[in-house]
């Protein structure tokens, strides 16, 4: 059974991949390794739970050691507070609109139609538009959060004070995140806004009953449209429909005579009119606030946390950067490989090509090979086996291998080709790239390219190499090359594509790390 996760969970794991990113391979792997030993067992391979373990390790070594408070653990105390808060300015709001409303004075009764104008009518169209939108999200359709999203993007900018590669960083990781997490931080708010409404329909419910058992209100309706009387009294009637099956029908909506009997005519004054009648609406009014405003209120806060719990199972946690993380669990450690088995990390073939390392209990969430693209500058021989060497040693399996021209267009059958290996075989893609070189338009624009071509959920790892040295032929790339990649990457707010170094731990002599 999956380990439930949380949105504390989510927010902690965020801040944890956050303080990782400047560190160096070989460190994060002799941590996450002995993370793994530590707390779980040798056959385990369900990413999800490791990912948990991971986490609940990351959080007690940050946190439980120096009595701090997670920003998991410190988001969730906030919202709590600010929920507590909307609950009651809910029910303060609803209270105060109930008591201004009913301000009869005896000489002018309460227009029902200006009460189902400021309380039904508003609420059934919310519900509408809340429907039509939750329908659409499920089917997969996200239009309005969308276009809300792009809109706060857009004045980012002028909101932040920043400009230039600072903004478009910011704005990539918005992207990051609603993409990534949209049910998310859908959901939740969906479930506080709901439970708002219950508490502010409460108020008004109270201040309505209060108003009603406690003073001498009346209640009538006037139009200048020449709306007629069997008319209205088909849309009390239609409006009635949920309850008037349960109810008596005296107390369920008014009858065709008391809707007559309330007509307010301005000429004529309400001194005419009997009293029977102008109280005869009062239970109508109280039904379909009780109705629409709580009762559907009360049915969507179930709803709404069930669909919480749904997008927290379903979240997708195979993310090139999670994916990492439990590659370097499952991966054994370098020395502890040649420990067991040095002859094959030393082995070389006759004509002194170096052979890959084994390394086993490799793991990847489709247990299939990545399909890798290289540079065809590096499709050598004498760069193959190095590399595929060093893709071993980062957990990552060598798969099926494009080559990618630099000097050209990326050719439209190639991009076919990338898009059904990646289909077929429900695998990720690993692009291999040359750290000191930087991203162009036309590197960034051929990414563009197999992101489309591939879905916006595959995972898509870039490999930075650094150049060749006297004792390695790929190099770790120097901190500023892979900052720079990294940032360029991050503007594209794309949660499922991950930039690493590949490296064999040396860098290019004269260059110290910062």
């Amino acid at each position: 059974m999956d380990t439930d996760w949380t949105q504390r969970d989510i927010i902690d794991l965020e801040y944890c991949l956050d303080r990782d990113s400047n560190e160096s391979h070989e460190q994060l792997h002799r941590r996450d390794r002995a993370i793994f030993l530590e707390c779980c067992n040798d056959r385990e391979d369900n990413p999800r739970r490791l990912l948990h373990h991971w986490l609940t390790a990351r959080r007690r070594a940050l946190f439980d050691a120096s009595g701090m408070k997670s920003p998991g653990s410190q988001v969730a105390t906030s919202l709590r507070l600010l929920t507590l808060l909307l609950y009651g300015l809910g029910l303060v709001l609803g209270g105060a609109a109930g008591l201004s409303f009913f301000n009869y004075s005896g000489t002018n009764p309460v227009n029902v139609f200006h009460f189902l104008l400021l309380f039904i009518v508003p609420q059934l169209i919310m519900l509408v538009l809340l429907l039509g939108a939750t329908v659409l999200r499920l089917t997969g359709i996200r239009l309005w959060p969308s276009l809300l999203v792009r809109l706060f993007i857009g004045l980012l900018p002028f909101l932040s004070g920043r400009h230039g590669a600072g903004a478009k960083r910011l704005s990539g990781l918005l992207r990051r995140i609603t993409t990534a997490y949209s049910s998310l931080l859908y959901w939740p708010l969906f479930l506080m806004a709901q439970k708002f409404m219950a508490f502010l329909n409460t108020g008004l419910l109270a201040a309505t009953l209060l108003k009603i058992s406690t003073t001498d209100q009346a209640f009538g309706w006037q139009s200048t449209i020449q709306l007629s009387t069997p008319l209205i009294h088909r849309i009390v009637n239609l409006l009635a429909a949920p309850w008037s099956w349960l109810v008596p029908e005296r107390f369920a909506y008014p009858s065709l005579a008391e809707i007559e009997g309330s007509r307010i005519i301005l000429k004529d004054g309400v001194y005419h009119l009997a009293t029977q009648d102008l109280v005869s609406w009062w239970p109508f009014l109280v039904l379909a606030l009780l109705t629409y405003g709580l009762l559907l209120r009360l049915l969507l806060v179930p709803f709404g946390a069930i669909m919480r719990h749904r997008s927290l199972r379903r979240l997708n946690l195979h993310r090139p950067d999670l994916l990492r993380i439990v590659q370097r669990m499952r991966t054994p450690l370098l020395d502890s490989v040649a420990a067991d088995a040095p002859d094959q990390l030393s082995a070389y073939s006759a004509d002194g090509d170096r052979q890959p390392a084994s390394t086993p209990d490799r793991y990847t969430p489709s247990d299939r090979p990545l399909l890798t693209v290289v540079p065809d500058d590096l499709a050598d021989k004498r760069f193959t086996v190095p590399l595929d060497h060093l893709l071993s040693r980062h957990g990552l399996p060598v798969g099926d291998r494009e080559i990618l021209r630099s000097d050209e267009p990326l050719p439209a059958d190639q991009l076919q080709r990338i898009a059904e290996a990646c289909r077929s075989q429900q695998t990720g893609l690993l692009l291999i790239t040359e750290a000191w070189l930087p991203p162009i338009n036309e590197w960034l624009h051929t990414l563009r390219q197999i992101r489309a071509a591939i879905g916006t959920t595959t995972p898509i790892f870039v490999g930075l190499v650094g150049s060749p040295t006297e004792t390695d032929t790929f190099a770790t790339p120097l901190p500023q090359d892979r900052l720079l990649w990294q940032h360029k990457l991050q503007e594209l707010g794309d949660p499922f594509l991950s930039v690493f170094e590949l490296g064999a731990g040396n860098r290019r002599a004269g260059q110290d790390s910062p």
